[in-house]
């Protein structure tokens, strides 16, 4: 006998041991160590690639050159040297801004070994060893194509705008991944009820049958009668053991696609407390009331970022149609050199500007059939229309799902509480039915059938429960406010 306490008491206290609590902000912030949220997450690495690369042509450049050289080619007089050895290194900085003007510098140093033949020697002429450096300043302004930098200003404003609509897109997929997680959580939750519903069910046919035993030794049922009731129990067993393995596989589903370390893994999911979040609430004063609801919101992440993205294809074919033009430029150039034997009196030279030259030009390039231009010209009035339908088709949608969310929620709301008013009075009636069983007064069919309806409407109402408080949370997120509530529900807890 003392070992049977025993032995019950450790069973008890294995079981008090696995049983803890499970929330949703437990499950999303676990699911958050997964891959799919790390693969959406590294969408983030790349938002502002969009506008980064609009910028590349404003980039600034740096050149760096060295060069040696050895010509012994065939003189062409006694005067010429028959082999010239140079050495030379450059170095230069370029740049283009957004007003259309390039600018570039550059400077350059070469040492020369001129080395004269015999014959050239004996008539004076000896090898010498000058240096000369170079200094270049050059600007060119473009007047028609990216005239003043249009184009430029065009390409940067579609870029910060297609980086903005990435970060959209990426609150967007986060959005929906979120709504992953919450639909997985409610299933677990769903399937945790359903079982212990199937308890309920299993211990009420169970009892049923014990009173059944004792009234067929008393005589006061007969034979079918017990069997009538053993064969419900079997089924409610059956019953039992299934929704025992839905929550089981729904259990093993959540904690190994959201990586629950081992220890919770190998928890009993029969012993956890799983509870619904409170958000239906906030969900319907956003929704307005069932007679009377709210117009959708103006603004959502769907619809900045389809407008958001016309905008950008609006500027980039404004750019296209400006990359036809011809090429016009004024163009100035100032250089100044020095030749010398000495390498700090050639550098003097060139920054004092001794011998200066400069060039002023007018160029003009006229593709004649441009091709490359009227493909991507065409290109961008496609994406245009496209994004443009998109952005039409976004607003237009929100409308209807807003109206669908908010109706299909106050609907779900009237029906979970006409399911809990019915699941009240099935209770009662199954306590009723099973006292008047109890004194004769009612045969074994009517108080199965009590059961089985009492079952139902348990079912019925758990599903539908799911059902309202999903709705709950699709209205959240077409209102924007999906990963807010989130926010709050991890301060609360």
């Amino acid at each position: 006998m003392n070992k049977a306490i025993l032995f019950f008491g450790l069973l008890v206290s294995a079981q008090f041991a696995q049983a803890s609590s499970l929330s949703l902000r437990d499950v999303v912030k676990q699911a958050m160590q997964g891959s799919d949220y790390r693969a959406i997450e590294s969408s983030r690495l790349s938002l502002d690639a969009p506008y980064l690369n609009s910028k590349a042509p404003l980039d600034i450049r740096v050149n760096l050159a060295a060069t040696h050289s050895n010509n012994k080619s065939e003189a062409q007089s006694v005067f010429s040297p028959e082999e010239v050895v140079a050495t030379g290194v450059s170095t230069g900085i370029s740049t283009y801004f957004r007003t259309g003007t390039s600018l570039s510098l550059d400077l350059s140093h070469n040492w020369l070994d001129n080395k004269y033949s015999p014959a050239a020697a004996r008539i004076g002429l000896q090898s010498i060893t000058p240096q000369e450096a170079t200094g270049r300043f050059s600007i060119s302004q473009s007047l028609w194509k990216d005239g003043f930098g249009y184009g430029t200003r065009k390409a940067l404003g579609a870029g910060a705008l297609l980086a903005e609509a990435a970060n959209l897109s990426y609150k967007s997929s986060k959005e929906d991944w979120y709504m992953q997680v919450i639909s997985a959580y409610y299933s677990l939750w769903l399937a945790k009820t359903q079982y212990a519903t199937a308890v309920e069910n299993f211990t009420r046919r169970e009892r049923l049958l014990k009173i059944t035993k004792i009234k067929l030794v008393r005589g006061t049922v007969e034979e079918p009668d017990m069997l009538q009731l053993e064969s419900a129990k079997i089924q409610s067993e059956i019953d039992l053991d299934e929704a025992k393995q839905r929550l089981q596989d729904t259990w093993r589903d959540i904690t190994v696609t959201f990586k629950f370390d081992e220890a919770w893994q190998q928890k009993d999911p029969t012993l956890i407390s799983i509870d619904l979040e409170p958000t239906v609430d906030h969900a319907a004063a956003i929704c307005g009331s069932d007679n009377s609801v709210f117009i959708p919101p103006s603004r959502t992440l769907k619809i900045e970022e389809a407008t958001i993205r016309a905008d950008a294809a609006s500027l980039s074919l404004q750019r296209s149609q400006n990359a036809m033009k011809p090429d016009l430029r004024l163009g100035f150039t100032y250089e100044t050199n020095a030749n010398d034997l000495d390498n700090k009196a050639v550098w003097n030279d060139v920054l004092s500007a001794t011998h200066p030259a400069w060039t002023a030009s007018l160029n003009v390039s006229i593709p004649l059939s441009r091709y490359a231009e009227k493909a991507q010209t065409s290109l961008a009035a496609t994406e245009l229309e496209r994004a443009e339908a998109l952005s039409e088709k976004t607003k237009r949608t929100l409308d209807v799902e807003w109206k669908n969310a908010c109706q299909d929620l106050f609907r779900l709301k009237t029906a979970t509480s006409k399911l809990t008013i019915s699941l009240k009075g099935q209770l009662t009636r199954v306590s009723l039915d099973e006292n008047r069983f109890k004194i004769g007064r009612l045969p074994v069919i009517p108080v199965i059938q009590t059961g089985d309806d009492a079952t139902r409407t348990h079912f019925a109402l758990q599903t539908t429960n799911v059902k309202y408080h999903l709705s709950a949370w699709r209205v959240l997120k077409l209102a924007g406010k999906l990963e807010t509530s989130l926010d709050v529900l991890k301060e609360t807890k």
